[in-house]
């Protein structure tokens, strides 16, 4: 594929030329175009035992580090968790986080829109919790504060804080949407930062580094499908609230 090609206007032919890219050498992954790979994403809850190739983790953890950030610092960390007795620990530590977060939360289900399906949501939640350690990869992402070149004190605390949102998740993002053009399941999760001291601990996580999120990673038990949304109506607001 040439550069004028890869380079050619239009979001969806550029995605496309990407995941082209991406999957080259596979014989069965055809390319999927950027709206259809974000309208068919789901929060993976469930996977087979199928084995992810170290070549596909690099590939989608590649695509990450293109995602733009603040101030082009690039302070993200990744760590690719195949152990067993690693995954182990790490699931038993999820487990316990995701028991206080339910244990804490609204007793009355009715309470939340029933479009967002709640119960559904717990349900495959706690399907995740107790198969954790069996799924193939998983990847926590943390963002290395020691490059930062802001105070922790004073004014600047909050914002230093909130760079989060602009030097590290637009590379989650894009791994789980790398992890879809690949055929990938994938489920963004902050539960275990309950016990961020103890993950750290269990994968030796240098001080400077905050856990930002964990994604297991793996072939999904249900397929890819259209996500069902609140309409956009309803969340739009036109100059002003």
């Amino acid at each position: 594929m040439s550069t004028a090609e890869i380079t050619r206007p239009g979001c969806d032919t550029l995605f496309t030329a990407i995941c082209s890219l991406l999957s080259e050498g596979s014989e069965t992954l055809e390319p999927i175009e950027l709206f259809e790979v974000m309208r068919t994403q789901t929060s993976a809850r469930g996977y087979t035992d199928e084995p992810v190739s170290d070549e596909d983790v690099h590939r989608i953890l590649e695509a990450a580090t293109w995602a733009p950030n603040a101030n082009n610092r690039q302070l993200w960390e990744f760590i690719v968790i195949r152990d067993a007795a690693v995954k182990k620990g790490l699931a038993d530590l999820y487990r316990k986080s995701l028991a206080l977060i339910i244990d804490s939360a609204p007793g009355d289900v009715a309470a939340f829109d029933s479009r967002t399906a709640p119960k559904a949501m717990i349900r495959w939640s706690m399907n995740l919790a107790e198969t954790l350690e069996d799924v193939p990869v998983i990847v926590v992402v943390g963002w290395d504060l020691a490059g930062s070149p802001h105070s922790p004190d004073g004014i600047f605390k909050v914002f230093r804080d909130e760079t989060v949102y602009t030097g590290v998740m637009p590379a989650v993002q894009n791994l789980m949407l790398a992890a879809r053009g690949l055929g990938l399941g994938t489920c963004l999760t902050t539960v275990a930062n309950i016990y961020e001291g103890k993950v750290k601990e269990l994968l030796e996580v240098p001080a400077s580094v905050r856990l930002v999120a964990m994604i297991p990673v793996g072939y999904p038990t249900e397929p890819f499908s259209p996500r069902k949304r609140i309409p956009v109506a309803e969340k739009l607001h036109a100059d002003r609230w």
